[in-house]
């Protein structure tokens, strides 16, 4: 009697295209291989994905939404098929989208950055002097939809916000917002230094 040990799967979201499908399990050796069968609503009868001879212990499918189920049995060299394990039960959710991004409010006291709230979701917001978002100076999580800093320097700053689900699943990132605040005088920094020689 032949099996396959089975580890579970997993769907998680990719930019751009459908969900993938992640599906580990033990790996080959010289004296088997894997039989892995991935069957939505029609069944095993009808599989979605047959692929009779996996040496790598995972494999990758692209799916659209919907409810899965997985199989895994093993191959011996000598062409001997061992029986089906219990089919593992998995969802593919759709990718939450990407956040639109609202009209930022900018001076030399804040920047506000807004988007439009989808109903249940929290947010990651990222917020970079740097092109490629490699040490933000923000990169927080929060229930709200929108996202300030206050008393920035002059400069460029660009923002990007993301979907996060109740169940924790991220939908991408959003296109990168950029706002410029002018240089010039901080006159609100320098008053109160000035206000006693005012009084003179």
């Amino acid at each position: 009697c032949l099996t396959s040990i089975q580890r579970g799967g997993v769907a998680q979201p990719v930019n751009g295209g459908h969900p993938l499908a992640n599906v580990a399990f033990i790996e080959a050796n010289e004296n088997f291989v894997n039989h892995l069968q991935i069957a939505g609503e029609a069944g095993f009868e009808r599989p979605l994905a047959d692929l009779p001879a996996l040496t790598e212990p995972r494999h990758t499918q692209a799916l659209p939404p919907g409810n899965y189920r997985w199989r895994l049995a093993a191959i011996t060299a000598a062409a001997d098929t061992g029986p089906w394990g219990d089919p593992q039960a998995f969802t593919v959710k759709a990718v939450p989208p990407s956040p639109a991004a609202e009209p930022p409010q900018v001076d030399d006291k804040a920047i506000v950055f807004r988007w439009r709230a989808t109903a249940g979701a929290s947010y990651q917001v990222q917020i970079t002097r740097e092109a490629d978002f490699a040490k933000p100076l923000v990169d927080t999580r929060t229930r709200e939809a929108q996202a300030r800093i206050d008393q920035p320097e002059p400069g460029i700053y660009q923002m990007r916000v993301r979907a996060i689900e109740p169940d924790g699943f991220t939908g991408p990132w959003g296109t990168p917002q950029q706002v410029e605040v002018k240089g010039g005088t901080r006159w609100w920094l320098i008053l109160p230094f000035l206000l006693p020689l005012l009084a003179l």
